[in-house]
């Protein structure tokens, strides 16, 4: 096995604190084994474990006491993502990845992702695709049959020689959204200490954030091939939906302040801003932008716009009459159960 003195890359995960079920104990340990089984093996594995996941630990400790390439980290009060900051300024390699709990890494995912990080010196984040399974997926293929918790999509197991997504690929797509999940990820660590890793007053955007600001300061590739699996996540709900568009809006306005050589404004806020700031900080129709992306990203979940949205839904729709979607959104509603916020925002339309 490699030592962390010697290796060249280090995965980094954060085992907490969220479901201590003995099904969610199951995938956490088909995750890290996936991850102990990778054909490249020069990597040290750090694990945050937080303090009364007793669950969480037991497997974590399990799999340390067999492999001594895995580094168990005591969790001293951070978050979700200032625990992966304090994993990052603790790894000494040259190269971290991710992995989430929730993941399956195919068996030669980092082996790719490192030939072509090492083959491009100049790009410091490489991705890979990322493949929902839903629960009656029935293109399961069997890593192992002595564990049968370790599977992975057949699809996912294709050719090596499709070519990789490249950097202005990537790049023309940053404006519309993440194009990688945060969890493929596999950088440069000198690329993620220099930006200050994830930033958590972002969020649900954190992670797209992130692949931002590293924009900035380095190169970027995507393998193609869906090398990370995970189950399909149940329906999220109205909020989440609602702050997760509102979130990564806010993200891409930073990113273009710093383009621009502007004072990025959550940097100076330390928080994100509310919606009424947004034209203040960023400049006329940033808080249009917003609003807009709220909506796109809640066309077919009408509830979430009935709710948590319904104020930038209103003063979207004030601007925006003549958007066929707008009425479409409305009949939605209606059929969704939301009859009076339906008529609102039909008498909201027709008054503008």
């Amino acid at each position: 096995m490699t030592s962390h003195d010697t290796a060249m890359l280090s995965v980094i995960m954060h085992a907490g604190p969220g479901d201590q079920s003995a099904a969610a104990a199951q995938k956490l340990d088909a995750a890290i084994r996936a991850i102990r089984g990778q054909s490249f093996a020069n990597f040290g594995f750090l694990i945050l474990v937080d303090a009364g996941c007793d669950a969480t630990t037991n497997v974590v400790l399990g799999h340390a006491l067999d492999d001594r390439r895995i580094r168990i980290v005591r969790n001293e009060g951070h978050s979700a993502l200032s625990g992966l900051n304090h994993l990052h300024n603790l790894a000494r390699t040259r190269f971290i990845a991710r992995a989430d709990v929730s993941d399956i890494a195919a068996p030669d995912r980092l082996e790719r992702q490192m030939d072509l990080a090492i083959d491009n010196p100049d790009h410091g984040v490489i991705g890979t695709g990322c493949i929902q399974l839903g629960p009656q997926d029935h293109t399961l293929v069997r890593r192992d049959p002595a564990q049968p918790s370790l599977a992975f999509p057949r699809e996912a197991l294709s050719p090596a020689h499709q070519q990789p997504v490249g950097d202005d690929r990537i790049r023309a797509g940053l404006r519309a959204g993440p194009p990688m999940d945060a969890a493929t990820l596999l950088y440069a660590r000198e690329a993620v200490l220099a930006v200050g890793g994830y930033r958590p007053a972002l969020g649900h955007a954190a992670g797209y954030d992130l692949l931002l600001r590293l924009s900035g300061h380095t190169r970027m590739a995507k393998l193609p091939q869906g090398l990370v699996s995970r189950e399909r996540a149940e329906a999220r709900d109205e909020s989440e939906t609602v702050a997760r568009a509102s979130q990564n809006a806010i993200a891409w306005l930073c990113h273009s302040q710093r383009l621009a050589g502007r004072l990025d404004p959550v940097e100076t806020l330390g928080r994100l801003p509310t919606t009424l700031e947004l034209d203040t900080l960023f400049g006329r129709g940033a808080g249009d932008l917003v609003r807009r992306r709220v909506v796109e990203a809640s066309l077919h979940a009408p509830q979430a716009l009935a709710a948590e949205g319904w104020e930038m839904l209103k003063t979207y729709a004030s601007r925006h009459q003549d958007n066929p979607r707008m009425w479409r959104l409305a009949a939605r509603m209606l059929v969704s159960g939301k009859p009076l916020r339906a008529g609102q925002l039909g008498m909201t339309l027709m008054n503008a």
